[in-house]
């Protein structure tokens, strides 16, 4: 089974980001999922590569298939449910 990747695109000025980030990190760690924060201003190249467009954006792969994709904050237990149909535990 290939390991699950979670992107995460934020921005310092965000406050949903900002509040958001210790629920994805801590769930990622649970779930054994690798996490890459990235800050829309400063990794242009990820930001356009996903076309990224608002924040918090939150991406999920399995491998190189992108399974799932949000933009805002979701409920906790939404996360880890996606975490586990994408791979995780």
């Amino acid at each position: 089974m290939e390991k699950t990747k979670v992107l995460y695109f934020s921005a310092p000025w965000c406050a949903p980001c900002k509040a958001f980030l210790p629920e994805v990190e801590a769930v990622c760690k649970e779930q054994g999922a690798s996490l890459t924060v990235y800050d829309v201003h400063l990794d242009t190249e990820a930001t356009q590569q996903y076309s990224v467009t608002s924040v918090p954006t939150l991406i999920i792969f399995s491998g190189d298939d992108m399974r799932f994709r949000t933009s805002g904050v979701i409920p906790r237990q939404q996360l880890i449910e996606k975490l586990q149909q994408t791979g995780g535990r």
